[in-house]
């Protein structure tokens, strides 16, 4: 009766008001269904960022930067993260993540942000960063145990690779960075060593490749992640020089590709976490800017991709960790979510059109 009173008498804040308080509260209805709907399968191209101030796994878009969290405790069910850091895709469609304070590798689902840790019964102590190997494998670096270790994902069962008792040459102390070789072998990066060199996985065998005493070039400082180009080469992040790194292998020769007076665009500020996009272009998690950049490695040419000025969704604080969903990306098309006749009629009268902000 009295939403009859209401509708006979006038509406002192305009006669649309009606129709657009409707079609507001099924704009809500819908937008809260969708988000809570909105994880999907990853798509080939998008970025992944750990973020250990916001203890969440990001979804980055790589064209417009917005920021979805995939996962965090508020956000799917399981361990909450502590400390997250490397990222890989063992192409299950699940994410790998080494979180350093819970001392665990997680699996997570992206659809729903649910982590279960892959090794409960035989506990990592400092998971620093991890790779995987070709036979569905993982490779782990761990700090506090001075090792290489290998982990399988399915039974959690773990064995040394190489470490002060496995293998011979110089020792591993803090390993930041593994990139995974065609000749089964691994090789790390030691921040601690100021080194580079190539573990064999067969025996554990270690030997240094390019170190300040090792090559030529800038001198390490810091260095951090690194990742294998295309060509051969390897690219070192150094949080402290800062800038990038190009290693040649073969003689321990470096060469500055960005830093303060190599490339144009942002300046670095401590680039920590480093991952290749499908065309070469590196991208870059800079943890003095807390932002995600890009970077050409032929020019040094820098673009920031998200950052808070950049991009849209929750600030990154403090971002570690990148990779990215291989393959070729391509843009679908709308999602395919349906709304009652009633509610469709609702929003084409008051003339809305609902955009979706996953897929652009």
């Amino acid at each position: 009766m009295q939403l009859r009173q209401a509708r006979r008498g006038p509406d002192p804040r305009g006669r649309g008001f009606g129709i657009r308080r409707i079609a507001t509260a099924l704009i809500a209805m819908v937008a809260f269904a969708t988000t809570a709907s909105a994880a999907v399968p990853l798509a080939p191209g998008d970025i992944l960022v750990s973020d250990s101030g916001n203890n969440s796994l990001f979804l980055i878009d790589p064209d417009t930067g917005d920021r979805t969290i995939l996962a965090s405790k508020d956000v799917g069910s399981g361990s909450a993260f502590s400390f997250p850091l490397e990222i890989q895709l063992p192409g299950d469609g699940s994410v790998l993540l080494a979180d350093l304070n819970l001392k665990s590798v997680l699996r997570i689902d992206p659809t729903s942000g649910d982590r279960v840790d892959i090794s409960p019964e035989f506990k990592l102590r400092g998971p620093r960063t991890i790779e995987l190997d070709r036979d569905g494998s993982l490779l782990i670096a761990d700090s506090t145990f001075d090792s290489l270790l290998r982990l399988n994902p399915t039974t959690g069962e773990r064995s040394v690779v190489s470490s002060d008792k496995v293998g011979s040459g110089p020792p591993i102390r803090n390993v930041l960075g593994l990139a995974l070789l065609d000749t089964n072998e691994v090789v790390a990066v030691d921040s601690q060593l100021d080194a580079v060199f190539v573990i064999d996985l067969s025996t554990g065998d270690r030997r240094i490749v390019s170190s300040n005493q090792i090559g030529e070039g800038p001198t390490y400082i810091d260095p951090f992640d690194c990742v294998l180009a295309p060509d051969g080469s390897l690219l070192v992040a150094d949080k402290t020089i800062p800038g990038v790194l190009r290693v040649d292998l073969s003689n321990g020769n470096r060469t500055m590709i960005s830093g303060e007076s190599v490339g144009t665009g942002p300046r670095h500020a401590a680039p920590f976490g480093l991952a290749l996009e499908a065309d070469g272009s590196l991208l870059i998690v800079d943890l003095g800017l807390d932002a995600l950049m890009r970077l050409d490695p032929t020019t040094g040419e820098r673009s920031l991709v998200s950052s808070a000025k950049v991009g849209e969704g929750p600030i990154l604080a403090s971002p570690r960790r990148v990779a990215v969903v291989p393959g070729t990306r391509s843009r679908p098309g709308l999602p395919a979510w349906s709304l009652p006749a009633a509610a469709v009629a609702v929003i084409a009268i008051a003339g809305i059109r609902i955009w979706s902000q996953r897929d652009r």
